[in-house]
């Protein structure tokens, strides 16, 4: 995983968070282009939310059903009502989870092998 350096200020700290959503963004447009699954990227300014995640290539969608997801992240760009110190450590693990999730879909693009739901599964 790549490491980020710290951040000091919620500008800079949002900033790099941003950055990696737009790289997960571009890595999971590159999967669904490649037809080894299909990735989806919310971003919802409005609540400072980012969500991204990667269901089987062969996943069948109907009205009201839930799928099962391969891998996924869900992190909060705000950093209101924190102090300093929280706001670094929130920080960090945000970052962490992005970068762990970018990884994951650069190496399912590095093994280029369709994603099935009987794989998902097992």
């Amino acid at each position: 995983m790549e490491t980020a350096p710290v951040e000091t200020s919620v500008p800079r700290m949002t900033a790099a968070m941003f950055e990696k959503a737009c790289e997960i963004l571009r890595l999971s447009a590159q999967i669904s282009e490649l037809g080894l699954a299909h990735s989806f990227v919310d971003m919802s300014g409005h609540v400072r939310r980012f969500t991204a995640r990667t269901l089987p290539a062969d996943t069948r969608y109907s009205m009201g059903s839930s799928y099962a997801r391969v891998n996924e992240v869900d992190v909060s760009f705000d950093f209101e009502d924190m102090s300093p110190a929280e706001q670094a450590g929130r920080w960090r693990g945000r970052m962490a989870r992005l970068c762990a999730y970018a990884d994951w879909l650069q190496q399912v693009i590095d093994k280029a092998e369709v994603i099935t739901t009987a794989e998902s599964v097992a």
